[in-house]
């Protein structure tokens, strides 16, 4: 089979994976979808259509199709001030694809999460054969796909006692990425977990499966050299699980300094769970043949707020 048909197959398993007629979900209580990248969590996680660094590979890596430069960039924060968390996350441009990779991890010895992610995003004028260039906007168009390892570890709190239930799980996912440009309008979306398993092992319950649920992301953003404006929905394609929309602003107040808010919160349901966020970057530091940036970021919650910081580098020109 060649790629651009394992392409093409891919695109009909996403059609299929959002179907309307989806039974009740599956929902674990662990790997919640926690936005820890400082840019966008501080724009409320309204980033689908506006990925174009380090952050990318957890929310839609086909973004980067169309970037230039490679990045880094590395989170340390508490959530809710009680768990501890970090991210890494790269990107770099090749010739034709753009790659990406990320380690996430949420937790200590009580309960402990790592997610792994690799992605590759592709123009679609490269993949596809030229019968297509016909579709509109379809030089300006990307795909993506991610593929993602779940280690989970829980009970090795030495405090539990001698008879505390320990046990840890492993599993796998797949997501799929898509991003268009329209001059200053930008459209995103992605499918995460459209294949996806994962299998805990317990001391107390032995071993079982409680696999992931799908879920998908629309965006849109507009974005101006001085100013970018990003609105995320996240359409519940469970019948047990709200919808959710994000809306962000980003806006620079000189250069070097970029200022951020943004609010999440749920459509309908039971429960607004709404999330206001605010943040900052500080751009343009050269270091040698890099930029340094430092950037912090501020996130309300019920149980307490949450506070976020890291360092991104910047290679840029590698095209």
């Amino acid at each position: 089979m060649t790629f651009q048909r394992f392409i093409i197959a891919l695109v009909f398993l996403f059609r299929a994976a959002i179907s309307p007629a989806q039974p009740l979900s599956p929902m674990p209580g662990a790997f919640a979808d926690l936005p820890l990248g400082v840019r966008p969590a501080g724009m409320g996680g309204a980033y689908t259509a506006l990925s174009n660094d380090g952050n990318a590979v957890f929310y839609n890596p086909a973004a980067t199709a169309f970037v230039s430069f490679a990045s880094l960039t590395a989170t340390a924060t508490r959530l809710f001030n009680m768990v501890p968390a970090t991210y890494l996350g790269v990107h770099y441009p090749a010739k034709n694809t753009s790659w990406l990779a990320g380690v996430q991890q949420i937790g200590d010895d009580l309960m402990r999460e790592t997610t792994l992610a690799v992605a590759v995003a592709v123009r679609a004028q490269h993949i596809f054969p030229a019968s297509f260039r016909r579709i509109p906007f379809f030089d300006r168009m990307a795909l993506s796909l991610t593929l993602r390892a779940r280690l989970a570890s829980f009970g090795n709190d030495p405090s539990g006692g001698e008879n505390r239930i320990t046990g840890n799980g492993s599993g796998y996912a797949m997501d799929l990425g898509y991003f268009v440009h329209l001059n200053r309008l930008r459209l995103g979306a992605t499918l995460h977990d459209l294949i996806g398993h994962f299998q805990w092992r317990s001391s107390g319950r032995g071993s079982y499966v409680q696999n992931m649920p799908r879920r998908l992301s629309l965006g849109i953003a507009y974005a101006e050299p001085s100013l970018r404006f990003s609105l995320d929905m996240y359409p519940s394609l469970y019948r047990d699980l709200p919808d959710r929309v994000a809306v962000g602003l980003e806006t620079n107040l000189v250069t070097w300094l970029v200022l951020r808010a943004g609010v999440t919160q749920n459509v309908g349901g039971l429960s607004e769970n709404k999330f206001v966020t605010l943040g900052f970057g500080v751009y343009r530091l050269k270091l040698k043949t890099m930029y340094l940036a430092i950037q912090g970021g501020y996130r309300t919650g019920d149980i307490a707020s949450t506070y976020q910081f890291s360092i991104d580098l910047f290679w840029p020109n590698r095209r």
